[in-house]
């Protein structure tokens, strides 16, 4: 397939191969995860490139839904130098280094600019779902994994090692992510083909704990995972751990339970080496007390007295909840962990958002933001994702005029794979690449002073540097064979690095 290739270079002085780490940082000092100097100190680097950010404190639940920075509850956020926590430490320090992927579950705390439905990401959890060996399996309708019961919808995400959609059989090792409703079944958004080897903790459940019993030997309690599927969860004193440590489990908490293989169920009865406590509102709380707006996806519930969304307290004084309605709302969250709500939409009206299309109505699940490679009559690749263009609306370009290499922002719907485009726009590269600058996966090849080849999946990418190019050294820096995230924006045929940070190049989930 054909990829970005096409060479040009940049001018300016040639440095010996080995220096161009120690002369970019002398230039930049370079921050990193999460932590340091901020990128607007440094030279203006806001969100996507825009001229100004308004962007306020924040914290965001839900699913990534677009890549080229990551899409959550409607708004882009930049990812490069933030820290995003493994799943299997979600309250720890374990770092997660592997690409973040359409259909994973993330809360994250940075700052939004909602205006224009951008931000900056500074700490992100990924939460895990459900993992282990699948013994059955029902075309969009369900799957079994460790005895669990899971449902699938038309937009679950299905991905191999390769990341291509594949044909779940019994015996795959999967690793699901996913998101509880009011029944407490756990819903599939992406399903992920990996291998027992790649984790520590081979078994994965989640559901609702109730009935906690507190002994000598350790707590056991009950985990309700919908319908028939239920079990009885014990978490020996000698070796089980609470996550967070102290976390008080009394009353009913949406939790995940992992243990070391599925030899630890009988039937319904689980030893487990970990439980992780993961409502909504421990999944947001970041350093004591939540700041700023927060934005939540979740099921509609209530005890008779009290309504929650997502397992968060809200006040609305709206029209009234439906029980089992998934909704987004958007709020302020108070140190007690209450919403009080100041804006409320069904899951449908905002995951199927409208664009205008030449005067009709359409609508997109979907975004990617990225440089356009594999074109081939009505298909081409962006963001690694295949994009079917034969019934998308254009602006900015048509596509018979659209080259390898453009920056294009895809709006559409995943559907077996592929995203279905409903609107594809192409953007020329401004002035430093304002507006279109983008993130993306890669490894390093022909690494030297004026720039580098970065191969992102089939897609190649001739990546320069320059005097403004920084590099965030905390995991290293970059060179032949290292995998890494690169922020920056085309210009012509070139990728002009913005930012570079080394990740660990390990398709742990995907």
């Amino acid at each position: 397939m054909k990829g970005v290739t096409q060479m040009n270079t940049i001018k300016f002085p040639k440095l010996a191969a080995g220096s161009i780490a120690v002369a970019v940082l002398s230039l930049l000092q370079a921050c990193g995860g999460g932590g340091g100097t901020d990128d607007l100190a440094l030279n203006n680097d806001n969100p996507t490139g825009v001229a100004v950010y308004a962007g306020a404190d924040s914290s965001y639940l839900g699913t990534i839904s677009g890549l080229g920075s990551i899409v959550v509850n409607g708004v882009r956020f930049e990812t490069t130098s933030a820290s995003v926590v493994d799943s299997d430490d979600t309250y720890g320090s374990s770092e997660y280094l592997n690409p973040l992927a359409l259909g994973m579950t993330v809360a994250l705390q940075g700052s939004s600019d909602e205006t224009q439905s951008i931000g900056r990401a500074q700490k992100i959890r990924l939460i895990g779902g459900v993992r282990g060996t699948v013994s059955a399996f029902v075309v969009g309708q369900e799957m079994t994994v460790n005895g669990q019961t899971i449902a699938l919808t038309a937009t679950t995400l299905f991905a191999d090692a390769a990341g291509q959609s594949f044909s779940v059989q019994a015996g795959d090792y999967v690793n699901v992510y996913g998101l509880m409703q009011a029944d407490n079944r756990f819903v599939a958004t992406r399903v992920s083909k990996t291998s027992a080897a790649a984790f520590n903790l081979d078994a994965a459940w989640r559901g609702q704990s109730s009935s906690p019993v507190s002994s000598g030997a350790g707590l056991t309690l009950s985990l309700n995972t919908g319908g028939a599927n239920n079990f009885t969860v014990s978490c020996p004193v000698a070796s089980c751990t609470v996550e967070p440590a102290g976390a008080d489990l009394t009353g009913l908490h949406a939790v995940r339970v992992l243990a070391v293989d599925d030899s630890q169920r009988a039937a319904s009865n689980v030893v487990a080496s970990k439980i992780q406590v993961l409502d909504a509102t421990r999944l947001l709380n970041w350093t004591g007390n939540p700041v700023g707006l927060t934005k939540i996806k979740g099921v509609a519930a209530t005890d008779g007295t009290q309504w929650s969304v997502g397992g968060v307290p809200v006040v609305w004084t709206g029209a009234p909840w439906v029980t089992g309605q998934f909704y987004e709302v958007k709020g302020t969250l108070s140190a007690e962990g209450r919403l009080t709500v100041t804006q409320r939409e069904l899951e449908g009206q905002e995951s199927y958002r409208a664009i205008n299309t030449g005067g009709s109505a359409s609508y997109y699940r979907n975004e990617l933001y990225g440089a356009v490679s594999n074109l081939q009559g009505n298909t081409m690749t962006v963001q690694g994702v295949t994009v079917d263009a034969s019934q998308a609306s254009f602006e900015g370009a048509t596509l018979a005029t659209l080259t390898q290499g453009a920056y294009v922002e895809v709006k559409g719907a995943m559907t077996n794979g592929v995203l279905l485009a409903s609107k594809i726009e192409v953007k020329s590269s401004l002035l430093a690449g304002q507006g279109t600058r983008f993130e993306v996966y890669g490894t390093v090849s022909n690494w030297s002073a004026s720039g580098f080849k970065l191969a992102a999946g089939n897609t190649q990418y001739n990546a320069v540097l320059n005097a403004q190019s920084r590099i965030d050294s905390e995991h290293g820096l970059p060179g032949d064979g290292r995998f890494v995230e690169v922020k920056g924006y085309m210009s012509g045929t070139d990728f002009v690095v913005v930012k570079i940070e080394v990740k660990s190049g390990g398709n742990r989930d995907d």
